[in-house]
């Protein structure tokens, strides 16, 4: 078998980076602590605000879904059991 191709894991590390963005985004406007949060896609910038929590959190289930769909596409991460991604509610 070969190695898969290095695009791959970049493609990886830049979702896993999308993730922490847009945790912050989520916990900062989630706490009350910011009025708006700039997120960088990879593509553009989005300037996001309490209003769009709802969607920012459907935003968050498509990145995991991606990364645990890139890391079985690698063979790394959560090998045989699937994981299940654990949803933070705003207060």
């Amino acid at each position: 078998m070969t190695a898969p191709d290095p695009f791959w894991y970049d493609q990886l590390n830049e979702t896993k980076s999308l993730l922490l963005d847009l945790n912050r985004a989520i916990r900062a406007l989630s706490l009350n602590e910011i009025k708006s949060f700039s997120i960088n896609t990879g593509q553009t910038t989005q300037n996001v605000t309490r209003q769009d929590l709802p969607a920012l959190l459907q935003s968050r289930e498509r990145v995991i879904k991606q990364i645990l769909d890139l890391e079985s596409l690698l063979g790394i991460g959560t090998g045989a059991e699937p994981r299940t991604p654990v949803q933070v509610v705003p207060w």
